[in-house]
């Protein structure tokens, strides 16, 4: 709900897809490492994982992102 709450579309369709940009060095998905900008199915998106380059160490990435609707248009 954090991706689809906060978006209407005009057209009714819905939030399918999601693309991450920015610092992505820390991210993984499925395993491997976030490539920028990737689009991944908003089912997937519970098979990111955050990596801390040092596990004792406060670490702040910032990250953006961008939604496609069911029919592939950018709505976010």
């Amino acid at each position: 709900t954090d991706f689809t709450s906060h978006y209407n579309d005009p057209d009714g369709d819905t939030v399918a897809f999601v693309m991450f940009s920015g610092d992505t060095s820390t991210i993984k998905y499925n395993g491997v490492p976030y490539i920028a900008d990737t689009q991944v199915a908003l089912a997937d998106v519970i098979k990111f994982e955050f990596i801390a380059p040092i596990e004792t160490t406060q670490v702040i990435t910032t990250l953006t992102y961008k939604v496609k609707d069911n029919k592939g248009n950018i709505i976010a």
